[in-house]
């Protein structure tokens, strides 16, 4: 898979843009604040429907302008893909087409372009709290399972209701723990809802989880090149989740009283962890920055591995001022592992990806240019 070009009207200080990218490594360079992450910004909008660093598309408008426009040409093993994504700021609207057709759901172009980006906050996954490392597998798997994401939609619906019915629960009862037939007839169809759902949810996200920890422990050997200490990453995938639908709805049953005092769903995949470790260590807890650092350069790696395992091609790599991030011998490395791939890489200064074929781009306020002798 390789994106073939990227043109960008009014999209944050990105005003005309007309890119046509290489097949193998595009280098972007430029001081800070000239626009270079927003390019990035851009081309991950194709793939998710959304930004990865703005939460209403109005942010992502450049100053004093009505609307932005992008259009991106991909090129996929099997065919070619033209997307369209705009935002109107009259009518608070977005525009989302495939070849030209317009699509009623965000949900429609996920999954369209595949990409995995790098980016420096991406430590967080590691170091922070269990809803980012929710998060990132979620977009993981939804940029590889129609179904996955079709039903961690309708978790978040079904359990967002049950929590609503819970809080006017316990406002009624006021500490009585008799419940009408009604609210008991409604928890009995929410509880069988979210029963399937958690357990279709969680087999997904564990048999993810096993494909990642198939690729993380050899990637990890690679770029770190202990073998004398014979680190062990893995990730374990912790959860409250019962894998039979059955047991699942007893469990909810029965967490009925305590979940009506506290007002919310106690149980479910809403509630699952990922602990990253090294020989059986949390790295968030007893990991050096040096093992956090290699940590998620090594899951991110592993995800592309498991993007190309399921949908048999490579997908893209961002990577915004990533390279920064690394030493030389930990640079070497990291291409090493991803051979065969149009990369596209945001740097301050411009660097030279040995044994790649290099093509440059100079970004300076908004505006950007291919060096002829790229």
């Amino acid at each position: 898979m390789r994106i073939k070009k990227l043109k960008v009207e009014n999209f944050r200080n990105l005003e005309n843009l007309d890119i046509e990218f290489s097949e193998g490594v595009n280098i972007i360079y430029g001081n800070n604040a000239q626009g270079k992450t927003n390019i990035i910004e851009s081309i991950y909008i194709f793939s998710f429907g959304k930004s990865f660093r703005a939460n209403k598309d109005i942010e992502l408008l450049k100053f004093d302008k009505e609307y932005f426009l992008s259009n991106i040409e991909i090129m996929k093993k099997d065919r070619e893909l033209e997307m369209d994504f705009g935002f109107d700021k009259i009518s608070n609207k977005k525009m989302i087409k495939v070849n030209g057709v317009i699509q009623k759901k965000i949900s429609d172009i996920i999954g369209k372009l595949n990409v995995v980006v790098f980016k420096p906050e991406d430590i967080k996954i590691v170091t922070d709290s269990p809803s980012i490392r929710r998060k990132y597998i979620d977009y993981l798997i939804s940029s590889i399972s129609k179904s996955y994401l079709e039903n961690i939609t309708k978790y978040k619906k079904v359990m967002e209701e049950r929590n609503n019915l819970l809080k006017e629960i316990k406002l009624r009862l006021k500490g009585s723990k008799n419940l009408d037939e009604t609210d008991s007839n409604f928890l009995d169809v929410y509880d069988k809802l979210l029963s399937k759902l958690n357990c279709e949810i969680y087999n997904e996200r564990k048999r993810v989880i096993e494909k990642l920890n198939n690729y993380i422990y050899d990637i990890h050997l690679k770029l770190t090149e202990n073998y004398i200490n014979n680190e062990k990453l893995h990730i374990k995938y912790v959860s409250n989740v019962a894998e039979d639908i059955e047991k699942m709805y007893n469990n909810l049953s029965k967490s009925r009283p305590n979940d009506i005092n506290k007002g919310y769903t106690s149980l479910g995949i809403h509630r699952d962890d990922y602990i990253i470790s090294i020989n059986s260590l949390d790295v968030s807890i007893y990991g050096s920055q040096g093992q956090k650092k290699s940590s998620i350069i090594s899951l991110k790696l592993s995800e592309l591995k498991v993007i190309e395992e399921v949908i048999g091609e490579k997908p893209v790599l961002l990577l915004d001022d990533y390279m920064s991030e690394l030493d030389e011998k930990r640079r070497l490395k990291f291409l090493d592992i991803i051979e065969d791939i149009q990369i596209i890489i945001t740097t301050t200064h411009k660097i030279s990806i040995d044994g790649k074929e290099n093509t440059y781009f100079y970004v300076d306020n908004g505006k950007i240019e291919r060096e002829k002798n790229g």
